[in-house]
């Protein structure tokens, strides 16, 4: 019996979901995981931890039996240089004396007659103050001038003492900042200078640059390795239990990676899938069961690691391992669900653990969802979580989850963060989507006004874990009709899982559309194809004055 296994490898946790037919029917069903507690989960964490013993453990964590190290003291940060500032010498502010007018003394010649000399003396008093006065005026805006000079200088002075003096203090309250910081961070630190060995987010380090993996610890691209090694001896024992059935035989894998921003970035990842999978293949050989594995140490595990030397992209076909953008994933989950109408325009949005990838799609005559442009960033709930962390230091990551489910209003700051970056994206996508039409329909009666009345109250469908929290979900701008992938919307026919949480869809729903084996029902006509084709059957196929001019980017 052929079955096709779905692997939704996430940041977080992985999904699995198989399809197979039995009798001439498709049955899909959700791998159950056996958890420490007892109980069965389909969603596997994504966690992968040391053991004091030098063992590890694959999907839970025990911190009995977990190992720790020490963790260093954070490093004194560098201040910042003083500035080089003198401040210049302070000029001098005595001001020069005020000039006065001296009246001139009286002079009486001896032996003149009284009345003469007190008419000279009038006389000559009338004709000195005139030609005083005015010099005098002269000397006293000379004077007035330099004051004012003076003032001016030192007012000038005190000036650039101020500007010099806020600069100090600016860089003073840096210092101070930066020095607070650094205390806060030692002080934590000496309550807690070690750490549990507990290693996630491995995978979104393996496929993006985005995360700063530590230097000192086992290479993300050796754990992600491990992990998927760990699921495919999980699915080998439980496909021999569950059918009879070989798993090398039987089954072929398909596993989702991240979108990327371009053809270049996505090759590049899509090759990554392969090479992680076909090493996880060779390493799986060498094992019987997940739990033999986990008995080794890890440093022996290590360097039994190897990536293939061969060909992988052969050895991938050989082995039936396929890789697919998430994003594809995530629609083909919506294909036999025909719960879109044809020829809208939609937005997909896969809000994952470490990712976010969003399609541009339309629904063609045959109800199948065509895709036009597929974009991805590297922000999901972790990105909520760890503003959290920022914001309350000394809460754990599993501590931050548990929150997270429990009092999502908590949140309120750090997912108002994320939909920020979302809204970016999104602007992003639809200017890319508007520019090729602007393009591509130049000299048609097309015009980008009704390209935005095509838009207007267009779906924009949720899916992925991050999706099941409300606040994760916005309309915007044009794509206001909001929708969320779950149980009615997926429809998944002949289930075996039937007891499964409603709020499970939302997070199942990409393995689901992983376990699908017909991708090539989805198409991939990108923006730029899409508008030559209206803009062509425009040109060929002229609207007459009295017809509604449609052109075919709305419903019908």
């Amino acid at each position: 019996m052929d079955i096709t296994l779905g692997l939704d490898f996430g940041t977080h946790q992985s999904k699995l979901c198989m399809s197979y037919m039995p009798n001439n029917e498709t049955i899909y069903e959700f791998v159950e995981f056996d958890m420490p507690d007892g109980k069965k989960s389909v969603l596997f964490p994504s966690v992968i931890q040391i053991n004091k013993d030098n063992t590890i453990r694959i999907g839970s964590v025990d911190y009995d039996s977990c190992a720790t190290r020490p963790i260093p003291p954070p490093k004194k940060p560098e201040l910042p240089k003083r500035p080089d500032i003198v401040f210049p010498e302070e000029p001098d502010q005595t001001l020069p004396p005020e000039p006065k007018l001296e009246e001139p003394a009286p002079v009486i010649e001896n032996g003149a007659d009284w009345k003469d000399a007190l008419k000279s003396i009038k006389t000559s008093m009338v004709e000195n103050q005139k030609k005083d006065k005015g010099a005098f005026k002269k000397e006293h805006k000379i004077w007035a001038k330099k004051c004012q000079r003076i003032r001016e200088r030192h007012q000038e002075w005190e000036k650039t003492c101020r500007v010099l003096n806020y600069k100090l203090k600016l860089w003073q309250k840096e210092v101070d900042e930066i020095n607070a910081e650094y205390e806060e961070e030692y002080a934590y630190w000496e309550l807690h200078n070690t750490e549990y060995r507990v290693l996630r987010y491995f995978k979104q380090a393996a496929f993006t640059a985005t995360l700063q993996w530590p230097k000192d610890e086992i290479p993300a691209d050796t754990l992600s390795i491990w992990y998927l090694t760990y699921l495919l001896l999980y699915m080998r024992r439980y496909v021999k239990e569950r059918f009879n059935e070989v798993f090398e035989e039987s089954v072929s894998v398909q596993m989702g990676v991240p979108s990327g921003l371009n053809d270049g970035i996505s090759r590049a990842i899509h090759y990554r899938g392969q090479r992680f999978l076909v090493a996880a293949r060779h390493l799986m050989e060498l094992f019987e069961t997940p739990e033999e594995m986990c008995t080794l140490p890890y440093q022996d595990l290590i360097e039994m690691t190897k990536c293939s030397e061969g060909n992988v992209v052969e050895e991938a076909e050989m082995y039936g391992f396929v890789i697919i953008p998430e994003a594809y994933a995530g629609l083909q989950s919506l294909t036999y669900s025909r719960r879109l109408s044809r020829g809208n325009m939609h937005l997909l949005v896969d809000i994952g653990g470490g990712t976010t990838d969003i399609a541009f799609f339309t629904i063609d005559e045959s109800l199948m969802p065509s895709i036009h442009t597929v974009a991805s960033f590297h922000k999901g709930l972790n990105f909520v979580l760890e503003n959290y962390l920022k914001e309350h230091p000394g809460i754990t990551m599993g501590e931050a989850q548990d929150l997270l489910r429990s009092h999502i209003e908590r949140f309120h700051h750090a997912i108002s963060a994320y939909t920020v970056e979302l809204r970016k994206e999104l602007n992003h996508l639809i200017d890319l989507v508007s520019l090729e039409f602007k393009k591509e329909v130049a000299g048609t009666e097309l015009t980008t006004s009704r390209l935005i009345e095509a838009m207007l109250g267009r779906p924009i469908v949720y899916c992925g874990g991050g999706s099941v929290f409300q606040d994760m979900r916005i309309s915007h701008q044009y794509f206001s009709d909001k929708r969320l992938i779950n149980r009615d919307t997926l429809n998944i026919p002949n289930l075996m899982n039937r007891g499964l949480d409603p709020v499970f869809y939302t997070i199942l729903a990409t393995a689901y559309g992983l376990s699908i084996p017909t991708f090539e029902e989805i198409k991939t006509i990108d923006a730029r194809q899409l508008w030559k084709m209206h803009a062509d059957n425009v040109r060929r196929y002229p609207v007459h004055k009295d017809e509604p001019k449609d052109y075919g980017l709305s419903d019908d």
